[in-house]
């Protein structure tokens, strides 16, 4: 058979295949963790519009027709695109294992490109960017003509997720955006209680550690705390310092009396209980827990906040001096040895993610209004702070791209892409 019909059939397997691995689930109505009908609907009629349009263009199996076939690559990579973008809401779809060719005799004359695809093991993430990566190698130089806008990118991108830190851009200027946390009605009564014991403990605590001799590190620790629980702020925050007091607190248990170790163990309980009250911190916590990072992975997302610190503390023009602060808190914690690790690695993703979702969002908004002529003068210094905070987007989407991959959010990896894109187009003033 013919390389041109032997990869034609290969691209049509690829797409019957993964219609079934998303479709598994529900056949065997196993209800997902993120499940919606309707976005499961667009999903699976997305992928059959692929099929059907991919199909209309070898009608004929005629090899000469190098029009079609190329055609045909820019749809399939244009659906790869938008398929990720429009799952990514749904980070359950990606980790469904891929169900790849299954024949009733040995596919022997398999295009090799493609057959890491069909015979190994791989989750549909990895199956998807293995097949995107052989379908833009082959022979396509222009495709970057081609690219998905940035505010037609933006449309799928999700809302700000649980974290410790969301932000908000006011006056062309990146502020922390946090608000009391979320609480369900039938529980504000305890939530109300619980609030008031913690915050005396805490008081308690502190002042019983600065009559010890203890390592003033502890104090400190706690201090941070009792601040997060006094200001009533976020949720998850306030969770991942109370884990990191804990782990302190072991370290340094020689030096405490014991009734004073008793009194730090009860208050760290009592803030467990306090936060577990939020739904935020339970969908928070079963998120990380969800997600085995591995050393490289771990490596990268610190590395990638590391690089947001500096860039974000050396342009105060663009951030507040709270945001880079609140990012290096949070990375603080997730240096520390002991179990908190992992949580504290998610937390840093989830948040990086917010802050590249909250620069995407408003530049593609500032965008938009230029292109309409809603902003009369848009002036160079504007221009340019758009481009500065895009830049800060991409420190961000390219430092945590492949662990978000592996978390199940791979639209930080595409807006790489998209945004080192739309800063050459307004550096060209093309906007």
């Amino acid at each position: 058979m013919s390389y041109f019909l032997e990869f034609r059939r290969d691209i049509a397997a690829f797409l019957i295949a993964l219609r079934r691995s998303v479709d598994e689930p529900f056949a065997r109505r196993v209800r997902l963790e993120s499940y919606d009908i309707n976005e499961y609907m667009k999903i699976m009629l997305m992928i059959e519009e692929a099929r059907i349009r991919f199909d209309s263009h070898f009608y004929s199996s005629d090899r000469r027709n190098v029009d079609k076939i190329r055609e045909s690559k820019y749809d399939l990579i244009k659906f790869i695109d938008e398929f990720i973008v429009a799952a990514s809401s749904y980070p359950d779809i990606f980790r469904l294992p891929f169900r790849g060719f299954i024949a009733r005799r040995p596919r022997i004359n398999i295009q090799e490109e493609m057959q890491s695809i069909f015979y190994n093991e791989l989750d549909v993430v990895d199956a998807i960017a293995i097949f995107r990566d052989v379908i833009s190698r082959s022979e396509i130089n222009n495709y970057v003509d081609k690219i998905i806008s940035l505010n037609d990118f933006v449309e799928t991108v999700p809302l700000q997720q649980v974290a410790p830190a969301k932000f908000d851009i006011v006056a062309n200027k990146i502020i922390l955006a946090d608000g009391a946390p979320k609480t369900l009605k039938d529980d504000r009564n305890n939530i109300s209680a619980a609030f008031d014991h913690i915050r005396n403990a805490g008081r308690n605590l502190i002042a019983s550690l600065e009559g010890s001799n203890c390592d003033r590190r502890l104090i400190d620790s706690v201090k941070d705390l009792q601040d997060q629980i006094e200001k009533n702020g976020n949720i998850v925050k306030i969770g991942l310092k109370n884990l990191d007091c804990g782990v302190m607190s072991s370290q340094f248990e020689e030096e405490l009396p014991d009734a004073l170790n008793a009194m730090f163990n009860a208050h760290s309980i009592s803030v467990s209980m306090y936060v577990a009250q939020f739904p935020e911190w339970e969908q928070f916590t079963q998120r990380a827990a969800a997600i085995e990072f591995t050393d490289k992975e771990i490596a990268e997302i610190d590395n990638a906040a590391a690089e947001l610190i500096l860039s974000l503390e050396s342009q105060t023009e663009l951030a507040d001096p709270e945001v880079p602060r609140t990012l290096k808190y949070i990375r603080e914690i997730m240096n520390r040895p002991g179990k908190t690790l992992k949580r504290a690695a998610f937390a840093v993703m989830r948040t990086i993610e917010n802050l590249i979702s909250s620069i995407l969002r408003y530049s593609a908004s500032l965008i938009k209004k230029t292109s309409e002529r809603l902003l009369e003068g848009v002036s160079e210094s504007v221009s340019n702070m758009v481009v500065g905070i895009l830049a800060i987007a991409m420190i961000g989407s390219t430092g945590i791209g492949e662990a978000a991959l592996h978390a199940g959010v791979p639209w930080v990896k595409k807006a790489t892409e998209v945004v080192q894109s739309q800063i050459i187009l307004m550096k060209q003033g093309r906007v």
